[in-house]
């Protein structure tokens, strides 16, 4: 490895074309013994593969032996033995009870012979394409044969989708793109792969004709299939098996049936997963489809009547079914879960996982842990599917029947929404709810986001608002917990900030003018209204430039165009959702989480920067938002922000003083100004002084005053629905009613 990683690759090319007749000789030869080596030891044989793995670049320079070591490595793969469990439900390769080490060991080696094809065809792919249709049959017919697990078919299909995929051209940006007939080409071999990794699926699931019943939200049905007790001779066998490694008898109430179905459809959703990140990335407006297009309606509803069932089990009906099953153990968080959370080092979170792994088959295993994994692992990559396909398949994943489809997907993330834990909350709002907003074509947005944030937005504000009362205003700031705090309150306040930052960059995500765009990259984050230089008031301007809709014959008011950020929209179409996101933003500006009020910081932004042009914005802006913004500036552990405060304070005064009274009437009352200091901040301001004497001025006049406390419910929150959120009147009907009439679609 480290040899061939330090050769130049020109070098390489000099050895496989023949004008270096040494090294090509030296490669040759140490290659040719490597492919006549026959391992059957497990760790041997993974050495092996990674061996074979290191001559990647050799491969790609143009060596005659690709095919070779191709070969060989399909060789190490099914020479080494797959035990399965004595029942394995017809699922190849499934761990036994209580595995021992030989076949953990021969497991890890097979895995990684797959691994070592699948990074040899990511680096040669174009030299492998010429044989993609052998290589295709080859892994058809182990599969048919039994002679691969679940995730070596998996990481096999991957293998072929990156081969299928090379030398496609990019999409993303590129609407000439279309007629090149190499993308039509890429497009038409990734389907071919696509549709065989699918079509197993396809029957397995029922190509979304009818749902089986674990995915029909029946709780029972879903333990039934997933979590059946061990019958008398399957728990003698994991006695047995514990006893055949050392390990103590585990106790009957401990062992849970269903590993065959926990194996299969966990490996189906990361096998759908990877199906996507390896497909091309087609926006929607382009006219070539997705190679997943015609897979998405059914895979996606199977998906998301899987989230349903998983948020009924931890609502209180599903809670009481699963305390009924004698397993309410199964809902807990695991140590090694709370480990992390905390933060600590990787190797407390390795002893946990190696003590809480009685069993060793990982979600396939017997044990509550590993049922606890499977659930965990099996709604993030429910989540994760959501994401990508949203990302990079939006026309099958909005497209077709987008009402109905839109409603599907909001029913089905929502159900049971105030069960959803807050550990589950985070990949939850990151991933599936970040990824619709980000990426739902703007012509869509009224079937997809008009069901989905509305509920979504009111409960997490006043969710979050019952739980920042619950965690208090004296919260540590990722400090060390009190003595007084016990382990599991201190996880509990993380957790809250974690939803709470999540919440933050979700609405930034509203607030960015870049939304709707029908297909991004996956990783990308929320987006940062913060320009890399300068202050808020910037950042302002920046925002009022970008979510200008004026077109070249200089229209305005209710005659704008489309809304380029949804929370633009959402002001139009759902005003009071609208209003809650603004506040909401604002809100967290008041709670001790410095990341959390960095995240939340652009809305108020883009809030200042809408409310100079929207009327009925001013009031809420001069009011809510403003006095959060002066809260903020008495937060210590916000001290980094306060700078950028400031600034928006400045930029209120600014731009709103001179139409509504209230900014004074809210600086009276937040800090006891009087009315000549806001009078002298007013003249200030609008003579231009520099940035940093009017942020000095503003702070004097904000420590310095009689400061009368906010109201708790514009601030801190209480219990409830969330408080005084303020309804911005019929405008917004009102401009959807001339849209309307004028044919232009919500």
């Amino acid at each position: 490895e480290s040899v061939h990683g330090s050769l130049p690759f020109a070098r390489l090319q000099a050895a496989a074309s023949g004008s270096n007749p040494t090294l090509a000789a030296s490669l040759g030869a140490t290659a040719k013994t490597l492919l006549a080596i026959k391992w059957t030891e497990p760790w041997l044989a993974s050495l092996h593969a990674r061996a074979l793995e290191s001559f990647g670049r050799y491969l790609r320079a143009g060596s005659p032996l690709l095919i070779s070591v191709v070969s060989k490595l399909f060789e190490d793969i099914v020479q080494m033995e797959m035990r399965s469990a004595a029942d394995s439900g017809g699922v190849p390769g499934l761990p036994p009870p209580f595995p021992d080490l030989a076949w953990r060991a021969c497991f890890g080696a097979r895995q990684r012979c797959c691994t070592a094809m699948l990074n040899t065809a990511a680096t040669c792919p174009l030299q492998l394409q010429v044989h993609l249709k052998d290589l295709e049959t080859q892994v058809a017919t182990l599969w048919a044969q039994g002679q691969l697990r679940h995730g070596e078919r998996n990481s096999l299909g991957e293998m072929l989708l990156a081969v299928a995929s090379a030398g496609s051209p990019e999409t993303r940006n590129a609407m000439s793109a279309a007629a090149d007939p190499a993308l039509a080409a890429s497009l038409a071999r990734q389907k071919e792969v696509v549709d065989w990794m699918m079509s197993s699926l396809h029957v397995a699931w029922g190509g979304g004709a009818s749902m089986p019943p674990y995915a029909s939200g029946d709780v029972g049905a879903f333990l039934t299939h997933f979590c059946a007790p061990l019958d008398d001779a399957s728990a003698a066998e994991a006695a047995a098996a514990a006893a055949r490694i050392g390990h103590p008898p585990p106790q009957r109430s401990q062992l849970i049936g269903g590993t065959a179905a926990r194996w299969a459809v966990y490996h189906e959703v990361h096998m759908i997963e990877r199906v996507l990140r390896r497909t091309a990335n087609i926006p929607y407006e382009h006219p070539l489809q997705h190679p997943f297009d015609t897979h998405a309606p059914w895979a996606m509803r199977h998906i998301f009547g899987i989230l349903v069932a998983l948020n009924k089990l931890y609502s209180a009906e599903g809670r009481t079914t699963v305390a009924r099953a004698g397993m309410s153990a199964l809902l807990e968080m695991t140590e090694s879960e709370v480990h992390v959370v905390l933060g600590q080092s990787a190797m407390a979170v390795a002893a946990a996982h190696k003590e809480e792994d009685l069993d060793g088959g990982g979600v396939g295993g017997v044990s509550i842990y590993s049922t606890r994994q499977f659930l965990r692992g099996l709604r993030d990559g429910c989540y994760q599917v959501l994401a990508i396909a949203a990302t990079r398949c939006p026309k099958g994943f909005y497209g077709g029947d987008a009402h109905a489809r839109g409603a599907e997907a909001a029913a089905s993330l929502l159900t049971c929404l105030e069960s959803i834990e807050h550990r589950h909350l985070r990949l939850f709002l990151r991933s599936a709810i970040g990824s619709i907003v980000r990426c739902c074509p703007k012509e869509l947005r009224g079937a997809w986001i008009t069901p989905l944030l509305p509920p979504l937005v009111s409960h997490l504000y006043a969710r979050l608002q019952d739980e920042w009362a619950r965690v208090g205003v004296g919260a540590s700031q990722g400090a060390a917990p009190a003595a007084t705090e016990t382990t599991a309150e201190v996880v509990y306040e993380r957790l809250v900030r974690d939803t709470t930052r999540e919440f933050a960059s979700l609405m930034a995500s509203m607030a960015s003018p870049d939304t709707g765009t029908g297909g991004m990259s996956p990783s990308s984050s929320s987006p940062n209204l913060m320009p890399k230089a300068g202050s808020a008031g910037a950042a302002i301007v920046a925002l009022e430039q970008a979510y200008s809709r004026k077109s070249a014959g200089g229209t305005s008011g209710e005659d704008m165009g489309e809304p380029r950020s949804v929370l633009e929209w959402l002001l139009v179409h759902q005003p009071a959702t609208g209003a809650c996101v603004i506040q909401a933003a604002a809100t967290i500006l008041c709670w001790p989480d410095r990341e959390a009020a960095q995240r939340a910081a652009p809305v108020c932004r883009a809030a200042i920067a809408l409310a100079t042009r929207d009327d009925r914005l001013v009031e809420l802006t001069a009011t809510h938002v403003l006095s959060c913004i002066i809260a903020c500036t008495r937060v210590d552990v916000h001290n980094s922000i306060h700078p950028e405060a400031l600034s928006m304070i400045r930029e209120v005064v600014m731009r709103l003083s001179n139409r509504t009274s209230t900014v004074q009437q809210t600086f009276a009352l937040t800090t006891g100004a009087t009315p000549a200091a806001f009078a002298e901040l007013d003249k200030q301001v609008r003579t231009g002084g520099s940035e940093k004497k009017l942020r000095e001025l503003i702070r004097g006049i904000i420590t310095s005053g009689a400061a009368i406390p906010v109201a708790a419910a514009d601030v801190s929150g209480g219990g409830g629905a969330p408080k005084n959120v303020i309804a911005l009147g019929d405008k917004g009907a009102k401009v959807a009613a001339q849209r309307a009439a004028q044919g232009v679609p919500e």
